[in-house]
Parts: structure tokens; sequence; C-alpha cells
């Protein structure tokens, strides 16, 4: 099952994720996107950890980049396409299969 999270969404551009979801459709594949809450909050983001070492900062980096476009992107994903639990699609998979 492809997927893809909030990462992608702050770090692509939507264009970039738009065409990879329709190819996936037009494969009849199903996909599963996913975020964490806090990925779509553009207020500044509070570690709890000193930044003093190098990975410690590329993560504050890689969190705080694209915050605020998130849910302009998110609102404009979920007008595009269908979304369904994923309790709902291994259901449909589950009995794709019997």
């Amino acid at each position: 099952i492809p997927i893809a999270g909030g990462g992608y969404l702050r770090l692509l551009p939507l264009k970039f994720i738009l065409a990879n979801v329709n190819k996936l459709q037009k494969n009849k594949i199903t996909g599963v996107f996913y975020f964490h809450p806090y990925e779509l909050d553009n207020r500044d983001i509070n570690l709890k950890i000193k930044l003093t070492k190098i990975t410690s900062i590329l993560y504050y980096l890689q969190q705080i980049s694209g915050r605020k476009k998130n849910v302009i992107k998110l609102i404009k994903f979920l007008n595009i396409y269908k979304f369904m639990s994923i309790e709902t699609a291994l259901r449909i998979m589950v009995n794709q299969t019997k």
C-alpha cells in the first residue's frame, strides 16, 4: 500500500502530490495518507530539547518547513479526492481477496 504522511504534505508541492495520487488511481491502487494533528498547527514549534546538535537543528527546520501552507493544501486535497477510514479500506481489501 503506497503511503504518504504530513512531511510530504509540508515539503512537496501540491501539484506533485496530486500527480502521484492520480497515477495511483489510474492503476486502481489504494493509497494511505496520514498526518499528525500538530502538522496542521502553523504556530512556532516549542521543542523540549536544546538545539545543540546539528541533527536536532535539522529536525527543527524540517518540522517547521511548509507548515503555514498545510491547511490550505489539505483542504484542496480533501475537495478533490474521496477518503475513508483505514478500517473501511482494509475491510474492502479483505473482501476483494475472498
